[in-house]
């Protein structure tokens, strides 16, 4: 009798500890199972990303990813917030559980990226060239404002321009420090009285870095 209670109060140990495991660990546990399907997701792209971002809102229902292209063999899986900062600390705990695998590098946060691409929505693209920047005081004094001159702005598609300035602001500074550091974010067209004063998209992240530091 006491061999079998001694069976079952490993069996319940064991189904404990399978219980108790964090959503972090559920993640990562799914995610090293079905590594290789994602990394080679390009052949059932659509299901292998419904999958991840299915797990993902598992762990927070914020959290998104972007996968890289393959180089030296190696991808990158990036966790982000998709610029939620309520959802940082849920990028920093799932960063901090990433296990070791040969084939993938893991980044919390997107990253910083050259800006030499244009950024497309619908049927209207801005090239860098399209875009320039100023910085402004902010009225919270560990930020930095920053004006964002639009090459055709108007008013009539302010929600246009707010959402491909902000993705040029996104690309030039990651996703930390734009949500971290930046304030408030002021859209004008190239005819503003300001322009003169302004400066081209591809220095913003260098310009930026002086003013961080600097604090």
């Amino acid at each position: 009798m006491k061999k079998y209670l001694f069976i079952l109060g490993i069996m319940t140990m064991g189904l404990f500890s399978c219980l108790a495991k964090t959503k972090e660990e559920k993640f990562w546990t799914w995610f090293c199972k079905n590594s290789k399907s994602i990394y080679n997701f390009e052949s059932n792209r659509e299901v292998v990303f419904d999958k991840i971002q299915a797990q993902l809102h598992a762990v927070n229902e914020n959290l998104t990813f972007e996968i890289s292209s393959i180089k030296d063999e190696k991808r990158d899986f990036v966790i982000s917030a998709d610029g939620i900062i309520s959802a940082f600390p849920a990028v920093e705990t799932l960063y901090k559980a990433k296990p070791e695998l040969s084939d993938w590098t893991f980044i919390k946060f997107r990253p910083r990226r050259k800006v030499d691409n244009s950024i497309k929505i619908g049927n209207k693209e801005l090239f860098p060239r399209d875009v320039r920047f100023m910085f402004v005081d902010d009225e919270d004094t560990n930020k930095v404002g920053i004006v964002l001159f639009c090459n055709g702005y108007n008013e009539d598609e302010a929600d246009f321009y707010t959402q491909i300035s902000f993705l040029f602001l996104d690309e030039s500074l990651g996703e930390f420090d734009t949500e971290t550091y930046i304030g408030s974010i002021f859209l004008q067209g190239f005819d503003s009285e300001y322009f003169g004063q302004s400066r081209e998209i591809e220095v913003l992240a260098d310009e930026f870095d002086k003013i961080k530091n600097a604090n």
